[in-house]
Order: structure tokens, then sequence, then C-alpha cells
């Protein structure tokens, strides 16, 4: 068991990372194993946010080679060429090695893509593009391109595209599919704190002041009391809300945005087992990407994007997202009835995307982007946009390299460990003893909190619809005798559960199936 925040009142850190997803856990543990004295802070679950609300999409590269309009656009414009190279190489070289060191994490997944002939580019600049990402990926991830001329292509979702008779070429390939993002935050998160970080989940950062030209003070809340921590640098990864991190810091109060929040909707639908384990993606009306894409008996569909201005707590997918996905999808595959399925499970999540006045949805290119706030009088603090889950490694190896250059770490550094951390099983038919243990783990050694925490993120029983009321109420009794909670407590609990998902997800848990789509 972790102990009382008070107990951190007046220590000082080398680096204190404001933001528990994935780029903050990923931090954490680069910084750490080069031997920074670390203190990571974030204000709900770790990995709860965008990181457990992404499209679970381990992108080869492919798809930042392709032109907007035309391939004679990269001769007019040889910098956007070179950026999308750049990208290209950096997906590759990112899926070649979480696909060496994380592969239980990663599932395979078939996609197939039409070309159309107002797309402005031709099969056979696909095939070099295919050809480029096998060079940079150097074969440690197989994508397994292939091409075929017009409709002729044995993937079962070509025959239901739209205006067929305008399709030059249907390429597939291999993509990965990241099954368990949240477990990877938390296995960067927890052995950044076996090699000596400080971690620490529902934990709010409710004043941040300068301390001298370079130093900072910290003032943190959570359920057990505040604290006051010093630290030299200061992380700002705290996604939509690096703007108001940003502007607690007195005389920053007016700073320009540098985050755009994006909300991306996907829903989950039944499709006939035809189409198990393949994939398609193409353009909505609006020209942005749609996919369709497998998650074991089931497919998701998404995602939307739309600018989002509201509550970051309350990202939630409603009625015309949900309809905005049936009737694109719809279009994108006429001859699926996907308009009247029904929806299992929907989530949402908001992106932090690098702000541009010029660019209504953001920047989209290139990702990872650094803010320097001592350009705007506040020396050793860093903000970060626009950090996804492929590149987290990449990006924290860079912030590393950047606080190198201004602070010296204290400790000595220390292997870095990516393999995946032992964790109990944690099974619908899990005997009590079983059980019990697992929920003691989560509870003592990964800061679980609730039953949405332990079913929805240190599981996968919640994504894989495997949460029944029966195994709700057991976990939480489990909970209850770990935590001493009273009956009443217990029964709160649950009823949190069953809220959580209702309303994040739209689905509301049943006692004889799994899941049962709401209204």
């Amino acid at each position: 068991m972790r102990s009382e925040l008070n107990d951190l009142n007046g220590r000082s850190f080398d680096v204190a990372i404001i933001g528990g997803g994935i780029n903050g856990c990923a931090a954490a543990q680069h910084l750490a194993a080069a031997g920074y004295q670390v203190l990571l802070v974030e204000r709900n679950d770790f990995a709860s946010g965008a990181t457990s609300r992404s499209g679970r999409i381990l992108h080869c590269g492919l798809r930042f080679l392709a032109p907007k309009k035309n391939v004679w656009e990269f001769l007019r414009a040889p910098g956007q060429l070179w950026m999308k190279l750049r990208t290209a190489r950096e997906m590759a070289e990112a899926q070649g090695e979480l696909y060496e060191t994380i592969r239980p994490y990663l599932r395979p997944m078939d996609i197939a893509l039409p070309i159309y002939a107002h797309q402005g580019y031709s099969g056979w600049h696909v095939d070099i593009g295919a050809a480029l990402v096998r060079l940079m990926n150097r074969g440690r991830s197989p994508i397994n391109y292939r091409r075929w001329k017009g409709v002729a292509s044995p993937h079962p979702f070509v025959p239901h595209l739209a205006n067929a008779e305008k399709i030059r070429s249907v390429v597939a390939f291999n993509d990965q599919q990241f099954i368990w993002p949240e477990r990877i935050a938390l296995d960067a998160c927890f052995h950044a704190e076996d090699l000596g970080a400080v971690v620490r989940n529902y934990t709010s950062v409710i004043a941040l002041e300068k301390r001298g030209k370079t130093g900072w003070q910290l003032e943190l809340e959570d359920a057990t009391g505040r604290a006051r921590v010093e630290a030299a640098y200061v992380l700002n990864l705290a996604g939509i809300e690096i703007d108001a991190t940003n502007r607690m810091v007195p005389g920053l109060h007016n700073l320009p945005p540098r985050v755009r929040a994006m909300k991306g909707v996907h829903i989950l639908v039944k499709l006939p087992d035809t189409y198990r384990g393949h994939g398609i993606a193409g353009e909505n009306s609006l020209g942005e990407h749609i996919f369709c894409l497998p998650w074991g008996d089931y497919h998701y569909i998404g995602p939307t994007e739309t600018i989002y201005d509201g509550d970051p707590d309350k990202v939630t997918p409603d009625d015309d997202d949900i309809a905005f996905l049936k009737r694109e999808a719809q279009a994108l595959l006429p001859n699926l009835p996907i308009a009247d399925v029904k929806v299992e499970l929907a989530w949402a999540g908001a992106r932090p995307i690098t702000f541009d006045p010029e660019r209504p949805q953001g920047k989209r290119l290139p990702f990872s982007i650094f803010h320097d706030m001592g350009e705007d009088g506040a020396r050793n603090l860093l903000a970060v946009t626009w950090g996804i889950i492929v590149n987290h490694r990449a990006t924290a190896r860079r912030i590393v390299k950047n606080i190198n250059g201004v602070l010296r770490p204290s400790g000595t550094a220390r292997a870095i460990n990516y393999a995946p951390r032992p964790a109990p099983a944690l099974r619908p038919d899990s005997d009590e003893v079983e059980l019990r243990a697992a929920v003691v783990h989560f509870i003592t050694a990964e800061q679980a909190r609730s039953a949405t925490d332990i079913l929805c993120r240190r599981t996968m029983l919640f994504w894989d619809n495997l949460v029944t009321t029966a195994l709700l109420t057991r976990v939480v009794t489990a909970m209850g005798e770990v935590l001493d909670w009273s009956e009443s407590r217990c029964t709160a609990e649950m009823e949190a559960f069953c809220r959580y998902v209702e309303e994040q997800h739209r689905v509301t848990l049943d006692e004889k199936s799994n899941y049962s789509a709401s209204a």
C-alpha cells in the first residue's frame, strides 16, 4: 500500500511529471532509468484518459506517405514530403521495436484500402510506399503487402465498397493493434517505480509556482490530504489539460493555447464471421479517415473528429456521434447492413492535438511537439502536445535528451526494461483464492482504487466483454475485504462501476449475459 500524501511534504525531485497517460508513464520510466529523481502524478487513474480511448492502431507508417490530393504536391512542397517520410520512418521503427518487445500486447490485423480515381495517386505509388516501409521497418514487423487492380481482391470487405467502378486498385497489408494500451502505460509506470520514481494516481496539482530562476514548487492534493514538493524541472504532459496546467503558473494565465482538443468516438458492432480478423479503411464524407477494424468477434468503427471544449472528465459518446459513424460506415460499405446493427459498446477520447490558429482541427504533423515555456518566463517547464501511443518511447527519449541539456541527473543510470510485467490472472472463472490474490496485487502493487481501475485497465475483462454483475460483485467484495469497506460502501462501488460503463461506454451490465447496449 502506498503511503499517505503528507509523507511527501517537503521532498525535492529532479523532475516532476504532471499527467499519467502513456507519455507521462514512459517519460517517468526513461527519466528514472537515466538517473533522475522523478515524481509522477495523475489526477485520475493512470492511462484512464486518451490512452484508454484511442483507436488502438499501431500504424506501420504506410498511411503517412499518402499525399492529400496528388503526388505532385510533394514536388511543390518538398518540406511536406520530408515530414511525411520522417513520420513514416518513425512509425515503422516504433512498430518494429514494439513488435519485438511487447508482442503479447499486440495483435495483427489485415486492412484493405481502396484507391479511387479521384484520390490523385495510383497503386504503384502505394507499392513504392510499402517498399519504403519495409526498408524502414527492417523486417522486424511483417506487413504482408498486396495489391490488386480494380476490385479483383479476395478481401471480404471489398465487394461491399461504394462506387466500385471508380476503384483503381485495392491494397491490403498487416498492421498491428494495441489490444491493451492501458497495460503498456501501467508497465512503464511501475517499472519507473522499480527504478526509484514516486508515482501516484488520484493526485491533483492544485498550485504550480516558480521558485527562484529555475526551480518549482507544486502543491498536491488527494483524498488523504495535501503536500508541497519541489522540483528542478516540470514536465506538463496533462493531455487536453496542458493549457489549464500552464495557466496555473502566476503570470502565465493569459498564455495562448498550445492544445486543440479533438474528440474521437468509436463504436463496437457485431458483423458476420466472414469479416473476422479483417478491416477496411477509407474516407468519410468530410474527407477524414474512417476505419472498420476487427476486435475479437466484433468490429469497431471510427473515429469522429470534432472540436471538444467541455469537461475533461465527461468526454463521452453521444447519439449524434453514433449516428454519424453508422451513417458514414454505411456509405463506405453500402451493401452491408451497418445502419441497423446493434452498438455493443462505444468509447470517446479527447486527443491533445497541437494548436494552430490556421488549422481549426489542429496541426496533425509532426507528432510530439515540445513547447519550452522558458520563452514565456517559465524556465524548466516543458509541455508536449500530440504525443501518440505509437511513438511514446521515442518521445520519452527526446524528453530525456532535452532535460539532460539543462539538468544533470542526481542519481546513477540503470538499464531499462520493456518486457511485460508479470500480473496475476483474473478471469470470470477464477476461484476465490485466485481472485482475491489478484485484487490484493492490483490494490497494493498497482494503486487500484476502484472496480473500474481493475476491470477496465488492470485487466482486459471489460474490453473483452467478460464482466457480469456476478463477477463485479465478487471483485468488489474482495476489494471491500482488503480496504475495509462497509456493506454500503461496497454497494456504492458497484453502482459507481455500472454508472461509469453506462456514461462512458453506453452499456448496461447484465446479470445473465455480459453487456446489453443501452438506448
